[in-house]
């Protein structure tokens, strides 16, 4: 400072944007999802994740979907670890996977619904 010198503090460390929401391909994957046998829950968890960083620049739908045939376990727990690597869990993944591809290829192939979605 006393050589005429300046400084700056700013926060730099990495910050999780707002989700956004994109109605018409949302309704496009909770079809799929149905379809792939997946039960439709509504998410009441509060969830950080940089997955909202992704929709603010891109059109994105998120899935949830049951590790556990029983009560679902809380996120990062030592029973939602152990859940998540059953059969179960697994066949769910994959009905996951299998909408979210579904989806994509709608996407894709519909030029009404990439239009929806450029509209939400």
């Amino acid at each position: 400072m006393s050589a005429g010198c300046t400084y700056k503090v700013s926060n730099s460390s990495p910050r999780y944007e707002p989700s956004k929401s994109v109605p018409a391909l949302e309704k496009v994957l909770a079809e799929e999802m149905q379809n792939s046998g997946l039960k439709l829950s509504e998410i009441t968890l509060r969830l950080s994740s940089d997955f909202g960083n992704v929709a603010n620049v891109l059109p994105t739908a998120n899935v949830f979907f049951p590790v556990s045939e029983n009560s679902l376990p809380k996120l990062h727990t030592t029973e939602f670890y152990e859940a998540s690597g059953t059969q179960y869990a697994f066949e769910q993944a994959m009905k996951a996977g299998k909408a979210l591809a579904k989806t994509a290829v709608k996407y894709l192939t519909d030029s009404a619904l990439r239009q929806a979605v450029k509209e939400n």
